[in-house]
């Protein structure tokens, strides 16, 4: 399987979340998830392998095929500025997100 692209900005300072559905392609209907869990998702250094946050992840891990990734005020504000790398896997280490978000300034900080 291709991991989809992640490429959502992430706001530096702020709390931020990011929910989705996986699809089957050929169907349009939901992925399930059910006996995949739990995910795991990591932020690490864009030219390292330093981790730098391990999301919260949030799903049923049934057949709406449903996750949402976390990531606290205070995780979000220990990110440098600039690109970071992020990517989801499943229990059995099957990809399904990969990217390099920006990481940007938020205000109020």
């Amino acid at each position: 399987m291709t991991p989809g692209d992640l490429t959502i900005p992430i706001s530096r300072g702020a709390k931020w979340s990011f929910a989705f559905a996986f699809v089957v392609e050929s169907t349009g209907l939901p992925l399930d998830l059910t006996g995949l869990g739990p995910f795991v998702c990591e932020v690490k250094a864009i030219n390292a392998d330093r981790l730098l946050a391990t999301a919260t992840i949030s799903s049923s891990y049934d057949a709406t095929g449903i996750v949402t990734i976390i990531l606290s005020m205070e995780q979000t504000y220990g990110l440098p500025l600039g690109k970071v790398r992020m990517g989801l896997r499943d229990a059995e280490g099957n990809a399904y997100l990969e990217g390099t978000p920006e990481v940007v300034w938020f205000t109020p900080t």
